[in-house]
């Protein structure tokens, strides 16, 4: 039975779609991406990387020749978060080399080590897209419009800051502190209601806070006000006075409202425009968000070279952002951030020789510490292990490999499968200008879908002989 409604019409084939033209390299298609860029949507303008959110399968990226530098990435970040002192990391490395691919990569797919999961709960990407330099005068200002920004579209759908003040009262409960401070407060909860709040909080994490006040009367909500002042107090929830009176108790008097937090007064009150103004919102900022759900924070502040390249008088700005980004540090100890600048090596030398001259410096770029450099590729075997690693992807190069030895002897293949040889993989270097995985990713794919022209249009079987091994002298054809 065939047409529109028959049954064959809707059956899946299990079988990978083959392509003829690929078919004498074992593959179903040409598999690597065509101009794969950065995975998120938005990524490369303002974004946030949710740990498992799952990214773009194009995205340039190599597990296996980032081995080294995921596993330091890793070790300094269960350095970090031992404590609560802020720290700063410096990944760097040549241009297009893969610094932002490696940083999306390691938090989103995550690579990111499971201990580490449970405390580093979300991290934020900021861009300087605008190539501003007036972050470089105040880093402070900068950070927080962008750090505000995404905070405030974020709670509209994840309710960060429900789920600070949910993790900042559970935190409490269970602390230490708890016996020594609800004597303050016996008044207005008793054991029961210590208990009801605990067994809600985890059992519906930050719903059961916002049903709470939803449904709340007046004095239900003075008596959470006067609970958080306590832990306020205790110091579980470590913000100065102002903060606490000018925002987190005017939001909960508002239920949590969502509209609470677009209204001017307070979008105004979150972004002042007097300096030490921005540094003290900043710093309660993370400080009240870190304080109960969320232990660490991780800012990646991109495309700082492209500020410093604009500047007029680059070296002057440079050290006024290292005095700026010093004092923050200082003012945010104990507070879980982790600033992440992806820089050219040009940029990290420079670092490291200022921060020789100005000792003050150190907190923000300790010697031989806090430093990951992604490095170029340097050699034949590290191109055929990432082209190994894209050809491999393809559904039906799998189900064939298992049948590679086989087909090595009938081939006189030294390596089974693999259509490259190992002048083709030194050529595919040669010809780069710039040592990328980008780059060997782009000349691959070109190389495969060159031969597999040339083999349907070569005339006899004895032509079709020159296209059945990938080899330099097919580079160097293809790039002429």
């Amino acid at each position: 039975m065939t047409g529109k409604y028959s049954p064959e019409r809707f059956k899946q084939s299990s079988e990978p779609k083959v392509k003829e033209k690929f078919s004498p390299f074992f593959l179903g298609d040409n598999p690597f991406p065509a101009d794969a860029g950065l995975g998120l949507k938005d990524f490369s303008i303002i974004g946030r990387i949710s740990i498992g959110k799952g990214k773009n399968k194009d995205t340039p990226f190599s597990e296996k020749l980032r081995e080294n530098q995921i596993k330091k990435l890793n070790e300094i970040l269960i350095n970090f978060t031992g404590d609560r002192v802020s720290k700063v990391l410096w990944i760097y490395g040549s241009q297009g080399v893969g610094k932002t691919a490696f940083l999306q990569c390691f938090f989103d797919k995550p690579l990111i080590n499971t201990e580490l999961q449970s405390k580093i709960k979300y991290c934020y990407v900021t861009y300087d897209l605008q190539q501003e330099t007036s972050f470089l005068y105040n880093p402070s200002k900068y950070l927080l419009e962008k750090f505000i920004k995404d905070l405030l579209n974020e709670n509209l759908n994840n309710k960060i800051f429900h789920e600070a003040i949910t993790g900042t009262i559970y935190k409490f409960i269970t602390s230490d502190k708890f016996y020594l401070h609800k004597t303050y407060i016996t008044n207005d909860f008793s054991d029961e209601d210590f208990n009801d709040l605990k067994e809600g909080i985890e059992e519906e994490g930050k719903e059961y806070i916002e049903n709470l006040l939803i449904k709340a009367s007046n004095e239900e909500i003075d008596n959470i006000i006067k609970l958080l002042d306590v832990i306020k107090n205790s110091k579980i929830l470590n913000i100065d006075n102002d903060y606490f009176n000018s925002f987190i108790k005017p939001f909960v008097e508002n239920r949590l409202s969502s509209n609470f937090l677009v209204e001017d007064k307070i979008r105004k009150y979150l972004n002042p425009r007097i300096k030490a103004k921005q540094e003290f919102i900043l710093v309660n900022t993370v400080q009240f968000l870190t304080s109960g759900a969320f232990d660490h924070f991780v800012l990646i502040v991109d495309q700082l070279d492209l500020a410093w390249a604009k500047a007029k008088n680059a070296k002057k700005m440079k050290a006024d952002f290292f005095i700026g980004i010093s004092s923050l540090i200082r003012r945010l100890n104990q507070a879980g951030l982790i600033l992440i600048f992806p820089v050219m090596s040009e940029a990290a030398d420079e670092l490291k020789e200022y921060t020789k001259l100005n000792p003050e410096a150190s907190r923000i770029a300790p010697m031989n510490k806090n430093y990951i450099e992604i490095p170029k590729i340097t050699n034949k075997e590290e191109v055929k292990s990432l082209i190994k690693e894209y050809l491999n992807k393809d559904p039906r190069r799998k189900e064939l490999l298992k049948l590679s030895s086989a087909k090595e002897e009938e081939l006189s293949l030294s390596e089974g499968l693999f259509p490259f040889d190992d002048s083709a993989c030194n050529e595919i270097l040669n010809a780069l200008e710039h040592k990328t995985i980008q780059g060997v990713i782009n000349l691959s794919k070109q190389a495969i879908d060159y031969v597999a022209d040339r083999l349907e249009e070569a005339e006899n079987p004895d032509k079709a002989k020159d296209f059945e091994c990938i080899r330099a002298a097919t580079i160097k054809d293809m790039l002429k």
